[in-house]
Parts: structure tokens; sequence; C-alpha cells
């Protein structure tokens, strides 16, 4: 079983994502750190309007190409979290995937970005909204904020406005017992340390969670997704634009 996590801006995809792998022990492959390693490549911050330059150069050229490497990924490993906005899209009907969305309200999503140490990007979160809805709508015809549509293609929608961490992971525990992908004895552990993780992840960040994963050397770093995405798509990569194979062959 492979797990999609996705999301609308600054709704705690990233963090779900690194805490199932975490507890999971699986791989996490950071969809959103390719295009941060890419823009900064560029000279392009990670907040503010510089994210969303980068998303409007990296989108168009590097999108789809990633898309496809998740679509691969999906197939051909197990065991692997992807943090991506939109792959769940392409996955419906896959029984070798479980995907999540989560939703939430612009509001509750200024405060959560002001509390995960990112006001920078309170001011810009709408236009986030915006432009990366017309990107994936011209790119893969995929309508991101439309929640009948993630209602369609996503194997668990979730409204998380007024869930705890320790509650998105029980539903999600709860879902892949159902799956069969873990075991009840699984499932009791997992759920019963649940309130730990949260408490582990407020105690201490992001970081801690993902210096476990980097110890466990399940979380590979943006410079070798890329690699690897280069060696299994080398055409697709001959066609991008100079400027940014030009770049590609810095890393």
């Amino acid at each position: 079983m492979n797990i999609i996590v996705s999301g609308w801006p600054g709704v705690g995809q990233s963090t779900l994502a690194i805490i199932i792998a975490k507890t999971l022990n699986y791989k996490l492959l950071q969809g959103s750190a390719t295009f941060r390693y890419l823009g900064s490549l560029i000279n392009l911050e990670n907040t503010g309007a510089d994210r969303i330059k980068a998303d409007e150069l990296l989108e168009p050229n590097w999108g789809p190409i990633f898309e496809k490497y998740m679509q691969w990924i999906a197939n051909n490993e197990q065991h692997v979290v992807t943090e991506t906005d939109i792959s769940g899209f392409f996955t419906k009907g896959n029984k070798n995937v479980y995907s999540v969305f989560l939703q939430a309200p612009q509001e509750v999503r200024k405060l959560r970005l002001v509390k995960d140490g990112r006001p920078n990007d309170v001011d810009f979160i709408q236009k986030r909204d915006e432009s990366l809805a017309q990107t994936y709508k011209d790119l893969f015809g995929v309508d991101f904020l439309n929640t009948e549509k993630i209602e369609e293609n996503y194997s668990r929608p979730l409204n998380n406005s007024e869930l705890t961490i320790e509650q998105e992971l029980k539903i999600i525990y709860k879902d892949l017992l159902e799956l069969k992908a873990i075991t009840e004895e699984e499932f009791n552990t997992l759920a019963n340390n649940a309130k730990a993780e949260e408490e582990f992840f407020w105690a201490n960040g992001k970081q801690a969670f993902l210096d476990i994963l980097n110890e466990r050397r399940k979380l590979p770093i943006a410079a070798d997704i890329i690699k690897d995405i280069m060696q299994v798509f080398p055409n697709e990569i001959q066609n991008l634009p100079q400027e940014l194979k030009d770049i590609l062959a810095r890393i």
C-alpha cells in the first residue's frame, strides 16, 4: 500500500504526511520539496510572492513530469507516503493507493500558517489558491478547489477545520485497517500512540520527525528524487525548456 496526502495550501498536508510516514515506517516523498529545491536554484524563496512565482514557472514544466513520476511510484513501489497536491486525482481505482485530501477554509489555514512560523504566506494564500487552481486546470484538467471532485477521486476527503492531528491520524489508521493495509494489533498500537505523536509534534516540530525518518533512511532528499526522475523519464527531461535543463544539469 502507498499513501498520497494532498490538500490546499496551509491546511497541514506536509505535517500529516510526515507523521504518517514516521508512525507507519514508510518512505516519505515530499513533492513540494522538489519544487522548493528547484526554486532555490533560481533564487526564489519558499514564501510569499516568490512562492507564487516559483509555482508559475515550475508547475507548467516540472509539474507534468513530477505527476507522471508519482503514478510510476504508485505502481512500482510499496510503503511510500507521497505529499503532493493533486496525485490522488489520477489514482482512483488503484488498489495499491490510499489517498487523503485535507480541506479547510482560508481563515483557518491563515491561522495555521502563523502557528507554523510562516506569517509571510498569510497575505498570499488566496492568490496562491487561485494560481494553483488555474495551473492545475490548464495542465491536467483538475478542479483543485472543487470539493465534489475531490470527494469523487480521493479515498478520504477530510475537512480538518476542527480536527486535531490525533483525530486525523485515528481516522486514517481506521481506513487502513479496513483496507487490510495494517493489522488490528497494529491499528490498536497506532491509535493508542496518536495523542503522544501529536504532543511530540507540538513540542519538537516537523524537523524532529524528519530527523527520525532520515535516520531510518526513509527520507530521500529533493536532489535524489530529482535525479531518480531524470533517470526514469529521460525523454521528458530532454523536452524541458533549456533554462530548466541547465538547472537540472547542476544537480
